[in-house]
């Protein structure tokens, strides 16, 4: 190792502090392992690096210019003008005297000097003839110098030495490619440590949301069991309880997702006038249990059809109503309302609860799920104080706002205006579930279930068959593959968990989609949250998917439409 004392005119803007010692390393494997910290090597060009490129050629007006990183065994052109090649033997190459030292290596004639009499690129019929090279410099945090590579100038034609000025200007553009490689570096560990708490999030959800599956799986088959009106009280509040913890999960998930920029927008024509009432319809009961009465307002001059995320607009809503019955006295009122915004592509969907109301300082930050100014307030109206939050990020998401104005004791009016594309005709609308009511005969089907939690299983086998279906069960994607194999005529139905030992579930599936040109529909049944986005499983062949903890009911529709829709495409 070599130290150097830094000054206040050292060109290097990534050097440590004034007058800090800087110790420069020059044992090879310590070079070379400090390299692959930064996922260079043999990487696609980039526009940060081709711009400096251009930039050198232009002031040295030199025909050939590169950036080359160094390890071991090769030399690799992250970016260069005037070579034919990206990669280049170690041994062969003007940069490994350059990256031998901290200081820039000019060779004025290659011609003149004896010991580049054989060099590949001196020994040939058009030599290269001047040669210079500033060593790239990263440091790390104990001010230690590594040289990773240089970014040379080359010339068929003998040149002058560098002057002082121009070794400056060399020099600072090699500041810059160690500041581009920094902030490359950064952006990597950033993604990284993105997607290790996007892994981290899918397996915590799955870890909650399986055993969550097998509780409420658990009270549906109690409730078929003659019990009394005590013990359906206990169930119900049991029932509730884990909604509500299923609720925080997938708030927790959706917050995350969102401030890592995951979140996806699907886009679709949907009847608006329709999907409100059926958000409604959800908190009939609810509302009814709370002597509550909900009130439906859309006007008829308003647009209908639109192009708008149904299930975020879903999201938000439901939220929004849920929290206006909970907080709204008996005999109180709740009124989901539409009304045009002072933008004509703008509609504005109002939530108007005649509840408690909100005081002016919590009304400041109640969207801000790390700022709860009142938090016994905040607490007791939304809970983790995750879900308005969430929703305040799924509008401005989809481009639009969504704002409160409440008043103690009077109420409060949630407002969530979208900007949305209003359309003359309904072709791809989106339909509700209830108007799939054509054909309401049900169809048998033998069902292949791949899931490896016993509790799971068990409860989904009995509520499959109290619908009617019969089941083989596979307790792995492996199992999943091997049983439909030995008799693929037997199923016409597979469900498939995602994460299961041995083979999960999407393997599996791409398995079998390779294997048979015919398959029965493949809806995953999957407690893998995060990655329940339904274009993971198309992707992967399946045709839908259901996230755990479902309700039977649900599960079972879903079956009976996969059912139906195969049973006129075969």
């Amino acid at each position: 190792m070599t130290t150097l004392i830094t000054g206040e005119n050292s060109p290097n803007p990534q050097n440590p502090p004034t007058f800090q010692p800087i110790t420069f390393v020059w044992d090879e494997t310590l070079r070379v392992k400090k390299l692959q910290e930064y996922q260079i090597m043999h990487t696609q060009p980039e526009q940060a690096f081709d711009r400096i490129v251009d930039l050198v050629k232009r002031f040295f007006a030199v025909p050939i210019v590169a950036i080359n990183f160094i390890d071991d065994t090769e030399q690799f052109a992250k970016s260069s003008i005037g070579l034919d090649e990206t990669v280049f033997p170690k041994s062969s190459t003007f940069c490994q005297e350059t990256i031998q030292g901290s200081q820039i290596v000019v060779i004025p004639d290659t011609l003149q000097r004896a010991d580049l009499a054989q060099h590949p690129f001196v020994n040939i019929e058009m030599p290269v003839r001047f040669y210079a090279g500033c060593p790239i410099i990263v440091y790390d945090n104990q001010n230690h110098g590594y040289v990773l590579g240089s970014l040379c100038i080359a010339d068929m034609q003998a040149q002058p030495d560098l002057g002082e000025n121009e070794r400056t200007i060399l020099q600072q553009f090699s500041d810059m490619i160690t500041d581009a490689l920094e902030l490359r570096l950064q952006k990597y560990k950033a993604e990284r440590a993105g997607e290790i708490k996007s892994a981290f999030l899918a397996n915590m959800s799955h870890e909650i949301r399986t055993p969550m599956n097998g509780i409420m799986g658990m009270l549906d088959l109690l409730e078929y069991m003659g019990i009394d009106e005590q013990q359906k009280d206990y169930i119900k509040y049991i029932r509730h309880s884990n909604e509500h913890l299923l609720n925080i999960v997938s708030d927790i998930l959706d917050l995350s997702k969102i401030e890592s920029g995951q979140m996806d927008f699907q886009f679709v024509p949907v009847d608006l006038k329709q999907l409100c009432s059926q958000i409604l319809a959800v908190f009939v009961a609810d509302a009814k249990a709370h002597d509550v009465q909900l009130v439906f307002d859309y006007p008829d001059d308003l647009p209908t059809l639109v192009k708008a995320d149904p299930m975020r607009v879903r999201q938000i809503l439901a939220n929004l109503v849920n929290n206006a019955i909970k907080f709204t006295p008996a005999n109180g009122t709740v009124t989901l309302r539409a009304i045009n915004c002072c933008d004509d592509c703008e509609i504005k969907l109002q939530v108007v609860d005649t509840g408690i109301g909100i005081r002016k300082e919590t009304q400041a930050v109640i969207f801000d799920a790390y700022n709860q100014a009142d938090k016994f307030t905040h607490r007791m109206y939304c809970g983790t104080g995750l879900g308005l939050s969430v929703c305040k990020a799924l509008a401005e998401g989809m481009g639009g706002t969504i704002t409160l104005d409440s008043e103690e004791g009077k109420g409060s009016t949630f407002s969530l205006c979208l900007p949305l594309e209003v359309l003359q005709n309904a072709d791809n609308l989106v339909l509700s579930d209830t108007e799939n009511t054509e054909n309401d005969e049900r169809l048998s089907a033998h069902i292949l279930l791949a899931e490896d939690n016993h509790i799971n299983a068990m409860v989904a086998i009995k509520s499959l068959k109290k619908f009617g279906y019969t089941v083989d069960l596979a307790k792995d994607g492996n199992e999943a593959v091997t049983m439909f194999s030995q008799n693929p005529q037997k199923y016409q139905m597979i469900l498939m968990d995602h994460q299961m030992p041995i083979m999960d579930g999407v393997q599996a599936t791409k398995i079998l989609k390779k294997s048979f040109h015919k398959l029965p529909p493949i809806i995953a049944v999957t407690a893998h949250a995060t990655h329940g986005d339904k274009q993971t499983y198309l992707n992967a062949g399946m045709q839908d998917y259901c996230t755990k903890p479902y309700k039977p009911e649900f599960l079972d529709k879903m079956i009976q439409s996969w059912l139906k829709k195969f049973a006129i495409i075969h």
